[in-house]
């Protein structure tokens, strides 16, 4: 359910607005790069840019699609017979969550009041029924209901950014909105400015993404 409270929900929507408005947050997502090594040389980086490569990681939600492309880099850059020596910038909002004060704190939120049900006896985690990774007072759906939108904001922000650049970018993508075409007009976008595409996949079982 939602946060009951009024006063408190349109806090969250007023904070998380700002949050994810701002510039602050905006070049703390820029700034970081994903390669083989872990020394990036500006220079390079501003060099590698401009051959512009763009990888899909398609997936379900929580399926690892961020931790397998950084895993598995190396062996795309090869099979794909790029130079190994790029540099990505990812368009992830996985990265954008764990980026945000707002969600560091509903997390610890969640777990508070977890810790609070159980100590209480109100929960039990051994219960099928007791959710582990969520709480009780509403915050279950804090990321779809206040988080999602300004996320998709700026992942947009993001893209039409590092397009204009010629950076080289990796995109997470869950896929549903190829049925809405928000995927294939980034792909076609992409192609229009000269991008190499690769697509890549992570498989994962429902109940290892729940």
């Amino acid at each position: 359910s939602a946060i009951p409270d009024p006063k408190i929900r349109n806090e969250y929507k007023s904070r998380i607005r700002q949050e994810f408005s701002s510039d602050v947050f905006l070049n703390t997502i820029m700034s970081k790069v994903v390669g083989i090594s872990s020394n990036f040389d500006k220079s390079s980086f501003e060099l590698n840019s401009r051959r512009k490569k763009a990888i899909f990681v398609f997936g379900p939600s929580a399926a690892g699609k961020s931790f397998g492309i950084k895993s598995n880099l190396e062996t795309l850059l090869k099979i794909a017979n790029w130079d190994t020596s790029l540099l990505f910038h990812t368009i992830d909002g996985g990265q954008m969550r764990e980026s945000s004060q707002l969600w560091a704190e509903m997390k610890l939120n969640r777990m508070a009041v977890i810790r609070q049900k159980l100590f209480s006896g109100e929960g039990n985690e051994d219960d099928e029924r007791f959710e582990s990774k969520t709480d009780y007072r509403g915050f279950t759906d804090l990321y779809s209901r206040y988080f999602k939108k300004y996320i998709h904001k700026v992942k947009d922000k993001i893209f039409d950014t590092l397009l204009l650049r010629g950076s080289n970018v990796i995109i997470p993508d869950t896929a549903t909105s190829l049925l809405k075409d928000r995927t294939i007009c980034k792909i076609k976008e992409l192609a229009k400015h000269g991008y190499e595409i690769m697509f890549s996949a992570v498989i994962a079982s429902k109940a290892k993404c729940e």
